[in-house]
Order: C-alpha cells, then structure tokens, then sequence
C-alpha cells in the first residue's frame, strides 16, 4: 500500500529526483504545459522517475532526456538506438546486456513495479530516432 501519498508538482518531484540521482540537472528538460500535480507516494515515485533519469543519461546518444507531461502519459524521451529486445525483456529482474553500456540490473524492474503500484503502465515505444519510455494512465493520479 502507498501510505506516503500526497499532491507533488513536478518541479517537486523532479527535484527529489534529481537530488538522489548521479546526474546534472541540465541533462533534464520538464514540459508540463497543463501544469499537473501528481498524486503520488513520493519516495517511491521519485525512485522510478531517478532510474529513468539514469538510464536516460547512460544511454541516449546526447545524454539528455526530455520528461513531458501530460494528461494520460509522463514520457522520458532521449536520442538513442533502439531497443535490441522486447521490453518485457528489459522489466526482469537482473536482465544485463553483454557489456555495461547494456546492463540493466533492476532499475526498469523497479519503474515498472512503482508504475503499477499507482495504477500505471509502463511502457516502451520508437519514435522517429527517439526512445519514449512512459507512464500511461497519468490522468488517475494528475490534478491541476
């Protein structure tokens, strides 16, 4: 159960976030144009939203990510190579890649399991030459 819910901005969020994140907060763009809060369990949210982080920066070809929220989705957005695997592959638990560059660990493993404990998808898709991985379902926990 999430006892530590509450209503989070997402400059709240995302600076917890950023505060327990190995990261410059230049690599982080936020576009909230609707201005939605979050009705989240803080500590563990800002879990799932660093480990995207993380792997954002590790990954994407500029080290940059872009967090866009709107009303049904939270997407993390980077410049990158497509995924070699399925992403349910990449939700398992130890999942590494053949070197550290694709080594996965448990951060996805853990985003997916914050996502579903407040009622969201986590999911994957291509977009143009960029990764989108997302929340979906962001309108059961977004307030203005």
């Amino acid at each position: 159960a999430l006892v530590e819910r509450g209503i989070f901005s997402m400059d709240e969020i995302l600076k917890e976030a950023l505060s327990i994140a190995m990261i410059e907060p230049g690599c982080v763009t936020l576009q909230n144009p609707l201005g939605l809060s979050l009705n989240v369990d803080l500590k563990l949210f800002c879990v799932a939203v660093k480990n995207l982080i993380d792997n954002a920066v590790k990954y994407a070809a500029d080290g940059k990510i872009l967090i866009r929220l709107n009303a049904e989705t939270m997407d993390f957005i980077t410049l990158g190579e497509p995924l070699q695997k399925d992403f349910s592959y990449y939700k398992e638990a130890f999942v590494k890649g053949t070197n550290a560059k694709q080594s996965f660990g448990l951060g996805l493993y853990i985003v997916d399991n914050i996502a579903k404990a407040h009622g969201l998808k986590f999911l994957y898709r291509r977009q143009d030459e960029l990764n989108v991985f997302y929340f979906e379902g962001i309108e059961k926990i977004a307030t203005l």
